[in-house]
């Protein structure tokens, strides 16, 4: 089985926003556990029962047998270690996560990178764990997105990226090409809809999946300004200063006429599922979406692909360190949870998290345990350097970051009633508001 290293080292990224993002909320307490390196005695004593509790939102169902995996592996190793996972919903996962925090219920690890929550850190309720040698089992581009103030505060599983899936039994069928340009982009979906194959598939009723969409292409304005975030929450500049902000939703409100109709009635499993079942084309997700495309159908081949933006030019893909897990300050198992840290950073639990989860890992000399098309399609972009992100610079944070978030869920319902430069002014207006 080849390995990744040499492009994971070639990775030239800032990296980015928007982790796999959940579904459904659920508790799953767990027997599971395997250790790594040594606890200490107080920790250790195989009479004292400990449970760490983790907080995550993923919604792939892959991904979170990948977690249970973790943590069986860990409890067999030490058995007086068990686990409580609490899968919380995408959409309330930062509003409970902090209400716990303040009620000094704070879970031991919790699931999401620094620079996705940089106000926990800044309030002190994260653990530096920039002295732990585990670190250093991750390639050196995930450092930048776990990393604040020189210190680092998580880990990261994998790499990920925000973009296009398309159903290459489909594309190969109608004679179609990756698109490499904006007019190839339009020519793709012209010809699906000519053969009755919704161009795009689409599930709103998860309402954080529109991100994702408005993600893959308004985010290349870091290629031309990585302190994009930070210049708007100064209010140095506003979404009206970047006529790249007008021309992706632009570009966003013309994709939204073509695809199923009742995109907020649809969850997004069943947008999965009409790709994965070629009633669709194309898919606007992040990669962590592959696993759930090639359990409904095994036998299809998935591509991948960063949208277009323009005809000049090559598409650059929004990649990032994905699934980072942290451990909180107040803890009362830290020892504990580094050394389960330890065990996720260590070759068997990658190898752990890359089997069952199907996701490319981002510990050094793991194996690829995909060697799907999409796997190699987002290596390929890695290597060639055309990858952009977000987490290297500045990111919004707090009131900002939630109500970015949520303009980005409004616009396709007021896409028909709003102009766009009316849109981007009232989110001007929100922001001057917060500050």
């Amino acid at each position: 089985m080849k390995r990744i290293l040499v492009l994971l080292l070639a990775l030239v990224l800032t990296l980015g926003v928007a982790t796999g993002c959940g579904n459904q909320g659920s508790k799953e307490e767990t027997d599971g556990s395997e250790s790594n390196d040594k606890i200490t005695e107080s920790d250790s004593d195989s009479e004292d029962q400990v449970v760490l509790t983790i907080f995550h939102h993923m919604g792939e169902e892959p991904k979170r047998q990948a977690l249970q995996g973790l943590a069986d592996a860990y409890t067999k190793m030490h058995p007086e270690v068990t686990f409580d996972i609490q899968s919380i919903d995408y959409g309330q996962y930062s509003s409970i996560l902090k209400t716990k925090i303040s009620a000094n219920e704070s879970p031991d690890i919790i699931f999401r990178r620094p620079k996705s929550l940089p106000e926990l850190v800044e309030a002190g309720h994260i653990m530096d764990i920039s002295d732990q040698d585990y670190i250093n089992n991750m390639e050196e581009a995930a450092l930048p997105c776990l990393t604040i103030d020189g210190k680092v505060y998580g880990v990261v599983l994998d790499v990920t990226a925000i973009g296009v899936f398309y159903n290459k039994d489909v594309f190969d069928k109608l004679g179609l090409e990756v698109p490499t340009t904006l007019d190839d982009y339009n020519k793709v979906i012209a010809t699906l809809e000519e053969n009755d194959i919704l161009p795009f598939a689409r599930g709103y009723k998860d309402s954080w999946t529109a991100q994702m969409e408005f993600q893959s292409d308004q985010f290349y304005v870091l290629k031309d300004d990585p302190n994009f975030f930070g210049a708007i929450a100064s209010g140095e500049k506003k979404f009206s200063d970047y006529p790249q902000v007008a021309e992706s939703l632009e570009r966003w409100k013309e994709r939204l006429n073509h695809g199923n109709k009742d995109i907020f009635g649809t969850p997004d499993q069943r947008a999965v599922e009409m790709v994965a079942t070629g009633e669709a084309g194309m898919l606007n997700q992040g990669f962590w979406s592959l696993s759930s495309l090639q359990e409904i159908s095994p036998d299809t081949e998935f591509g991948f692909f960063a949208p277009p933006i323009s005809n000049d030019g090559e598409p650059q893909l929004h990649a990032f360190g994905d699934d980072g897990f942290m451990i909180s300050e107040t803890s009362k198992h830290k020892d504990i949870a580094n050394d389960f840290f330890a065990f996720m950073m260590s070759e068997e639990g990658a190898k752990i998290w890359a089997d069952v989860s199907g996701q490319i890992s981002y510990v050094k000399n793991a194996e690829l345990a995909n060697e799907s098309l999409a796997a190699k399609n987002l290596l390929d972009y890695i290597a060639s350097g055309n990858t952009f992100g977000q987490e290297d610079a500045a990111t919004f944070s707090g009131q900002m970051d939630a109500t970015y978030k949520e303009y980005q869920e409004l616009f396709p319902a007021v896409k028909d009633t709003q102009s766009v430069e009316d849109f981007i002014a009232e989110l001007d207006a929100q922001f001057d508001a917060i500050r």
